[in-house]
């Protein structure tokens, strides 16, 4: 399961700078998400306790690093705001 880990953690990436771009990114790695899901239930080598494990774990790291990403997108543009 590390190494399914490390996959979903090289895969949720987030490098938009604006707020749309993070909201599309976020949907397009969900989906990849879901279909990583998916692949592990058609590959029948992986026990349903493993596949739970999988789905809890990567929407825990696609919420943590979209949170980040968007408080950092708000710094920026607080931070660069022309009044």
């Amino acid at each position: 399961m590390n190494k399914i880990k490390e996959q979903i953690d090289a895969l949720i990436v987030f490098s938009a700078t604006d707020f749309d771009s993070l909201q599309e990114e976020k949907m397009k790695i969900t989906d990849r998400c879901v279909e990583g899901i998916e692949k592990m239930k058609e590959a029948k080598v992986f026990t349903d306790k493993e596949i739970s494990e999988i789905n809890q774990y990567w929407p825990s790291v696609v919420n943590t690093r979209y949170n980040s990403a968007k408080q950092d997108i708000a710094n920026t543009i607080r931070t660069t705001f022309k009044f």
